[in-house]
């Protein structure tokens, strides 16, 4: 039969009363098995309630993102190589990276400053031999 959680704090008080009395523990020696009892009584409440857990499918687990979806002005400039002048300056000209504005703040996709820097991709230079 499971103990409830009533009465494991009710066994851990009478450790710690009995500890007091009996054996006329120190505070830190009361301490020391409070500790010890909370710390089994804990693994013990993980363990009651891991059992009750069902499994996750794993078609539902996704992979973490590998980097943040957004950036600030100031990560997106060291992401493209740009200064953040040159960032604002253009977004106030209309040019530049697509960006959204989210109440005060000016965030960029990073998918968006991908797809600007490859639209401003010429070509490859060629090499003199």
């Amino acid at each position: 039969m499971a103990q409830t959680v009533e009465d494991k704090a009710d066994d851990i008080l009478r450790s710690l009363v009995a500890a007091a009395l009996h054996d006329k523990a120190t505070v830190s020696e009361l301490r020391k098995t409070l500790a010890d009892v909370l710390h089994e009584f804990e693994a013990d409440c993980l363990v009651r309630v891991a059992s009750q857990l069902e499994p996750v499918p794993r078609e539902i687990v996704k992979p973490a993102p590998k980097g943040p979806p957004v950036m600030n002005e100031r990560d997106a400039a060291m992401y493209t190589g740009m200064s953040a002048f040159y960032l604002r300056s253009a977004r106030c000209k209309g040019k530049g990276p697509a960006f959204l504005r989210l109440g005060r703040s000016i965030r960029y996709r990073v998918s968006d400053l991908d797809e600007w820097l490859t639209e401003g991709e010429v070509g490859r230079p060629r090499h003199r031999r």
